[in-house]
């Protein structure tokens, strides 16, 4: 398997997509640390609002934000797609505020659907899967590489992309007091569960790539049904009692739940137990679905 794997590491090197998402990533981190520094200046707030108000207004209006811009413990279910800096103080952000709202929302469900189109369902448009088998090497441990090397390149990109905005954010704003080694374990027990989260999220998504063959249709069931469909579903949540056991095992609560400042214990334990659930699942279905296949 360890040849496999460096063989699909060499080719991830040469993928344009891996090298898009890459700057993207970088685009997005810049972006954000852009838009925070914008929105924390009180005087571009007051520029903004123009001659409409009066000067009072204007303090009533800012004072309301800032009352408004606490950030809840609560995990964000429904709509929250996209990148969210939730700052205690609006006109005083914090490096890690920062970090944790770079993850963004149904972000790295797009990245991961675009890495699997190039990195799987590509094979068998360009035909170079035949080639691959016919060297020998069983099916289920070339699909487990391919599982492995696009859950390895979407963490890159969430590295890249939340790295990049911790570390200039804090060095603009300061990371928010003193980071603590109990603070470094946190983060790395949350960067394992993002792992594992994005890992059990390629598992899905190569199984629908293996399943259709097909470039479009593994990025357009990925996107709309990963990135979109399930967090909006995600309104129901709070209403029925049943949609909040399963909803809290996907993707989309699990990403939320973990990536939050105080992350819980349970949040991290179930984080762990769903993502090898769904991981061991749509894995075993995939591995299936391509032994069954007849590839010519």
């Amino acid at each position: 398997m360890s040849r496999l794997l460096k063989a699909e590491m060499y080719k991830l090197k040469k993928t344009t997509a891996f090298k898009v998402l890459i700057i993207l990533s970088i685009f997005f981190a810049l972006m954000s640390i852009g838009i925070t520094k914008l929105i924390s200046s009180e005087d571009f707030l007051r520029n903004s609002l123009g001659n409409t108000m009066t000067e009072q207004q204007k303090d009533e209006y800012i004072e309301r934000i800032e009352q408004m811009s606490n950030p809840s413990d609560e995990v964000v279910v429904s709509g929250n797609i996209g990148f969210h800096i939730s700052s205690s103080n609006i006109f005083n952000p914090k490096g890690k505020e920062l970090f944790y709202g770079t993850f963004g929302s149904g972000v790295i469900e797009i990245y991961i659907a675009v890495l699997v189109a190039a990195l799987v369902a590509s094979e068998y448009s360009k035909n170079t899967i035949k080639n691959t088998l016919a060297y020998g090497k069983k099916r289920y441990v070339y699909y487990i590489n391919k599982i492995i090397i696009t859950s390895i390149a979407a963490f890159i990109c969430v590295i890249v992309m939340t790295g990049i905005a911790g570390i200039i954010g804090s060095a603009i704003w300061g990371w928010g007091g003193l980071f603590t080694f109990n603070e470094f374990l946190d983060i790395i027990k949350q960067y394992i569960a993002v792992f594992l989260i994005i890992a059990s999220l390629s598992s899905l998504m190569t199984l629908i790539a293996t399943a259709t063959r097909s470039n479009g249709a593994t990025m357009a069931i990925g996107i709309v049904l990963f990135a979109i469909v399930l967090h909006l579903i995600g309104g129901f949540y709070g209403i029925f009692d049943w949609f909040d056991a399963v909803f809290k095992c996907t993707p989309a609560y699990l990403w939320d739940s973990v990536l939050r400042i105080n992350m819980k214990s349970i949040d991290f334990i179930r984080a762990i137990l769903s993502s090898i659930t769904i991981i061991a699942t749509a894995g075993t279905a995939g591995a299936y679905v391509l032994e069954k296949q007849d590839i010519k």
